[in-house]
């Protein structure tokens, strides 16, 4: 049974929809219990164990990876059901889908056009200018 609450709903949107190659960022838990992060010198031999469990889990082969060892975390790319399969990993904290989709900037509210004069032409400059041609 897949821990829905460890895949953020971009991802699941995208799982539905999309039949080829996905990618995701999973975020790793420290292995020792209370640990919120892996640590940077773990995180790379995790990442490696979290592939390859999900993999045998699956039957399934990972497209791609890369490890953000300062970040917990590492991107990987693959199918759908291989993707899915990193919510029943422990040592996994979360699932995010690698492109969200774009924010829009806030829209104003109780926005009036702004009422000012007009500027003034300036006259000197265009009289100078005439002397000047002649």
């Amino acid at each position: 049974m897949i821990k829905s609450s460890k895949l953020d709903t971009t991802l699941l949107a995208q799982l539905q929809k999309k039949t080829g190659p996905i990618e995701a960022v999973v975020q790793l838990r420290g292995p020792e219990a209370g640990q919120e992060f892996a640590a940077p010198e773990e995180t790379e031999s995790l990442a490696r164990s979290v592939i390859r469990a999900v993999e045998k889990a699956t039957g399934l082969k990972v497209a791609d990876s890369h490890v953000f060892r300062n970040l917990s975390s590492f991107v990987v790319s693959g199918p759908a059901e291989l993707i899915r399969g990193f919510g029943n990993i422990d040592a996994v904290r979360a699932v995010v889908a690698n492109r969200q989709p774009a924010t829009a900037k806030i829209p104003p509210r109780n926005v009036k056009p702004v009422k000012r004069p007009l500027p003034k032409a300036d006259t000197r400059g265009a009289a100078r200018r005439s002397r000047a041609r002649s």
